[in-house]
């Protein structure tokens, strides 16, 4: 994995039955002891300590990504966790702006408020770019390859498939890439990959903020902020990676090369987080069988 400045490493094997490793604080980089690869990069940052500039970018994605629930289908969040929208927001083809996904646009709701919808999509690019941005900042190569990966791949499909199939579901017929919803059940791989792809596993990120259900706004433990819970975990290496109140997180990890999901977690009244993630899908052997576990390849680390 791409270097993760500032960072202390900690070396982990595949384990068996047994405790959880738990990541809460600071900057950490887990590798796999048998080759050296790197397993995940996670950082935290208190919400007090963020730039001015980083904190607005990230009250307008918060603001933005809330504003989109009224201009989205209710089909949306069947089968979602706590009614999350993420899997109907992704990104146009040049990968810089966000918008909801074709088949979750509510029509009607645009329709009826087309001078607010065409005014929250002014905001998409720059709401993009501060998921980008923060990718960025927790690991600069990393981001520039996963980004270039998906802007090469949108161009090179043919236009009758000019679409990037997400692992958590949605994808667009209009040439949308993957969609912003954060892994909530992706312990098993269900394509199979071909020789290439096993040596080259891009780099996904995550990005989680503590905010208010109502308002979408970034919310503090002093403003009574509670949610309990909710791990994202790697449970092959019995990685659980928490989330304190009062913190952002951020996380780089190979979404083809290791099981991972995020588990339920319980909100307190008006709290929640909200999640969003990036993740490369790599290129599909077409002579294989989707919906088999795929042999991935352990020892390719970048």
């Amino acid at each position: 994995m791409a270097r993760c400045n500032g960072k202390k490493g900690k070396m982990l094997s595949k384990r068996g039955a047994g405790k959880f490793a738990s990541i809460d604080h600071g900057g950490t980089v887990t590798f796999n002891a048998k080759n050296a690869c790197a397993i995940c990069c996670v950082e935290y940052i208190k919400i007090s300590n963020l730039s001015r500039e980083h904190r607005e970018n990230l009250d307008f994605l918060c603001d933005f990504l809330h504003r989109c629930k009224q201009f989205i289908s209710p089909l949306a969040t069947v089968g979602r966790v706590n009614g999350d929208v993420m899997s109907a927001i992704g990104w146009r083809q040049d990968m810089t702006h966000l918008e909801i996904l074709d088949q979750y646009r509510d029509q009607d709701a645009i329709e009826a408020n087309q001078g607010q919808y065409t005014n929250l999509m002014e905001g998409s690019e720059k709401a993009g770019k501060a998921i980008w941005s923060n990718f960025r900042l927790l690991t600069t190569k990393a981001a520039d390859e996963t980004k270039e990966y998906f802007q090469n791949l949108s161009t090179s499909l043919p236009v009758e498939n000019n679409s990037i199939s997400n692992p958590n579901g949605g994808e667009s017929p209009g040439g949308t890439a993957a969609s912003l919803a954060f892994p909530s059940n992706s312990f098993w791989i269900d394509a199979e990959l071909d020789e290439d792809t096993h040596d080259n596993l891009l780099i996904g990120f995550a990005l989680v903020i503590p905010t208010f259900k109502s308002t979408g706004k970034i919310a503090l433990k002093s403003e009574g902020h509670q949610v309990e819970n909710g791990p994202f975990v790697l449970p092959d290496y019995k990685i659980a990676v928490s989330f304190p109140s009062d913190f952002i997180c951020r996380i780089a990890f190979k979404p083809q090369g290791d099981a991972h999901g995020l588990m339920k977690a319980t909100e307190i009244g008006d709290s929640t987080r909200l999640a969003v993630c990036i993740q490369p899908t790599p290129k599909l052997n077409h002579n294989s069988k989707k919906g088999q576990p795929a042999h991935v390849n352990k020892e390719s680390c970048t």
